[in-house]
């Protein structure tokens, strides 16, 4: 089987095996749903469920790497769809901090594995799913610092700066926070008026913006 055929098949297979365990946690049979995310976690990721819940985001990129980019990319965008459906079945269950947990290790995810631009475009569209259930709560600075750079990659101006104010309020006084900002709008100034209007943020947003943030520095 050529490589494309093997990864279009594993998603089919995948996707199959996503829709048991939805039908499941829709039905609240959650004991054989969360069997069917083991079988699903073991079977295309070579990862147990325990790995799952307690290995750190980068460890499990790693555990799921083949070597081979394509397929690595393949198996990543299935990582991040199982921890989401994992957050879905926990806030189903009304257990809500787990379901964060997992949202936030999605996110973790799809923010490291998409820095290289080539890989972009498979992981923007799981950003703004995981945003939406995550609305509400603090992302940790790290997390959202990345979410921000892979929205700017993505020229999504405009997500990049909500991500952006939202991680001031929450992390007031981080100093990292507010240079990544700056950093931000200097770059964007680089920029043609046309190609900041496409990305939802005007020029003369981004001049308020950069000189509220040089406000905020003193």
């Amino acid at each position: 089987m050529q490589k494309r055929d093997y990864v279009l098949a594993m998603f089919e297979d995948f996707g199959r095996a996503l829709a048991r365990v939805l039908r499941l946690g829709e039905t609240r049979q959650f004991a054989e749903a969360w069997v069917e995310v083991g079988h699903a976690a073991e079977e295309f990721l070579g990862i147990t469920t325990q790995q799952l819940e307690t290995m750190l985001a980068a460890d499990l990129i790693a555990l799921a790497r083949t070597g081979n980019g394509e397929e690595d990319t393949a198996r990543w965008l299935l990582l991040v769809e199982l921890l989401q459906v994992s957050g879905d079945l926990y806030q189903q269950e009304g257990r809500e901090a787990a379901a964060v947990v997992f949202y936030l290790k999605a996110l973790d995810v799809a923010t490291q594995v998409s820095q290289r631009r080539e890989r972009l475009p498979y992981f923007i569209t799981r950003f703004d799913g995981l945003m939406l259930r995550l609305d509400g709560y603090v992302l940790p600075a790290g997390i959202g610092l990345s979410l921000m750079r892979g929205y700017e990659q993505a020229e999504q101006f405009a997500q990049a700066e909500d991500v952006l104010f939202h991680l001031l309020e929450d992390h007031p006084g981080d100093e990292s926070i507010l240079e990544a900002g700056l950093s931000l709008y200097d770059r964007l100034l680089q920029l043609s008026d046309f190609k900041l209007q496409s990305g939802g943020l005007p020029r003369d947003e981004v001049e308020e913006s950069l000189a509220e943030l040089l406000d905020l520095k003193g």
